[in-house]
């Protein structure tokens, strides 16, 4: 067989450099080896100190951000999930909200709860599709109209489908793309402008543990997400010195209520989940926002989802890590099914 054939030799980078190195030590005395580790953990703390210390300058330089009157956090994914309960969260802590989803009716009765339980605040919202380029436009258009002025952006509207690439249809796959990546790329190219020459702003993106390693039977959620991820810390750099800054939150499994009418049922929720962390979309939305006003760059809804990504990234096999992953979406009566895939 050929190089790539079933037969022909396959290289692993973490399996035969791993197993070089065990067959390079054992060639070398123990005390020597103590001593590369202790240079080599040496040296690695050197370089996390100096992006500790890095951090730690380009956080001093933002000011804090407050409540102002007549300026907006906008929310997008606004009814349900993580978006819903940030948006909450948001009211109260006295910043006036505008709330961006499709259904008007949950919209209407939430700007009414918002203002209701945290007057003063103002509470605005659009009903708009943000998987469509007119959904988006119309948001803009709104925005443009009212000459809203933006403190706080968090991009939380997303949507996931779990079946095989293959036999999405074409629509949901347009659907699935420009809600999770176009929608969001948009959105933060036509309000940042305004917040660097306002000299502040926050942006809060919502990416997923998907991002961290592929995603079977959801390939663009976790292909997205990783766009996410890799988009904000871009950005985040680019920002540097001007007073704006982009937190990309890393959500894991999250409670959801599927008989709560402000669950969307064509939005998500089509998951089976196991095997992870799940966390109230409460907590979770307030580890996200804790995570925002600390000026941090990645965060994690849980120490052992940070953990986890860690793993997936750095020490487990690709091979493994997708089956892992995969098992985690589905039921676990399917994990013997998948693995023989």
């Amino acid at each position: 067989m050929g190089r790539y054939g079933g037969g022909g030799f396959v290289w692993h980078m973490g399996a035969h450099l791993t197993g070089s190195i065990i067959l390079g030590l054992s060639y070398v005395k123990p005390e020597k080896f103590v001593s590369y580790v202790r240079w080599g953990l040496f040296v690695y703390f050197l370089i996390a100190s100096l992006d500790v210390a890095l951090t730690r300058y380009h956080v001093w330089k933002c000011n804090p951000l407050t409540p102002q009157p007549k300026r907006f956090a906008l929310v997008t994914g606004a009814t349900n999930g993580i978006g819903r309960e940030i948006a909450y969260a948001l009211a109260e802590k006295k910043y006036s909200v505008i709330i961006v989803a499709r259904t008007e009716p949950i919209l209407h009765r939430m700007r009414a709860e918002m203002e209701l339980v945290n007057k003063p605040i103002e509470v605005e919202y659009c009903a708009c599709d943000l998987a469509t380029s007119k959904g988006v436009q119309t948001l803009f258009d709104f925005l443009k109209e009212k000459n809203f002025v933006i403190d706080v952006l968090v991009n939380a509207a997303a949507a996931v489908e779990q079946k095989d690439f293959k036999d999405l249809p074409a629509e949901k796959v347009d659907e699935l793309l420009h809600l999770n990546l176009m929608a969001m790329t948009k959105i933060t190219h036509f309000i940042v402008p305004d917040m660097v020459k306002r000299g502040t702003g926050r942006i809060l993106n919502i990416s997923s543990l998907g991002a961290v390693a592929s995603t079977p039977t959801a390939a663009i959620f976790g292909a997205s997400k990783a766009y996410i991820a890799s988009f904000s810390q871009a950005i985040n750099y680019e920002l540097r010195s001007t007073g704006v800054t982009a937190t990309c939150y890393h959500a894991g499994a999250m409670e959801v209520d599927l008989n709560d009418p402000a669950v969307s049922k064509k939005a998500l929720t089509t998951v089976e989940l196991s095997y992870t962390t799940v966390v109230h979309p409460k907590d979770s939305a307030k580890y996200a926002l804790d995570a925002l006003f600390d000026v941090k760059d990645v965060a994690y809804d849980s120490y052992l989802n940070h953990l986890w990504a860690f793993l997936l990234r750095g020490l487990i096999p690709t091979r493994v890590g997708q089956a892992l992953v995969a098992i985690a979406w589905h039921k676990p009566q399917d994990a013997v099914k998948l693995l023989k895939r």
